[in-house]
């Protein structure tokens, strides 16, 4: 429909026009994942060299993947395999495929349940909680793809409050 193009024009032009007005220190620090320093191992995907701190992520998630296959099943055990940035390749590591199953199954329940509660909610104020939580989750899931993000104590403590209220609230509710 006309609506939806116009919708996806706007958002297109938006964006582009925000990268464009990123201020200098943004996008070089953009530029700098792209830029392979000299003396440091880098690593290359296709035509794309990365900066030192995208190639140690992307070294180690290569690493991780060599150690998964030697123990596929149950992996290495929480912290035995060394340090990996990235919250997949890490669980996957760590604990097998049984591990990184269960707990894309958790993310997955999570996100099921939060979108939920917010199309049932007719309360205001309960909707914009769910979809700012179902929101910064996404957000969450793609940090998690370069950060450990679901172990870090000071990330997970407000999400699993705040998850907990959302949970819980048509109970509280009443």
């Amino acid at each position: 429909s006309n609506k939806k193009r116009f919708l996806t024009l706007l958002l297109l032009f938006g964006t582009l026009f925000a990268l464009l007005s990123l201020p200098s220190s943004v996008r070089n620090r953009i530029s700098y994942t792209f830029v392979p320093q000299k003396g440091q191992s880098i690593a290359t995907i296709g035509p794309v060299s990365f900066g030192p701190s995208t190639s140690a992520r992307i070294m180690s998630w290569k690493d991780s993947l060599r150690g998964w296959r030697k123990r596929p099943l149950f992996g290495y055990g929480v912290t035995g395999f060394g340090f990996i940035d990235g919250q997949y390749a890490r669980t996957l590591v760590e604990t097998g495929v049984i591990g990184i199953g269960a707990f894309l199954f958790l993310l997955f329940a999570i996100f099921k349940e939060i979108l939920k509660r917010f199309r049932e909610s007719h309360d205001k104020f309960y909707k914009g909680l769910s979809l700012g939580l179902l929101s910064g989750f996404v957000g969450l899931l793609a940090h998690a793809i370069g950060s450990n993000t679901f172990i870090i104590i000071r990330i997970m403590e407000p999400f699993w409050f705040l998850t907990a209220i959302v949970i819980a609230f048509p109970q509280l509710k009443q």
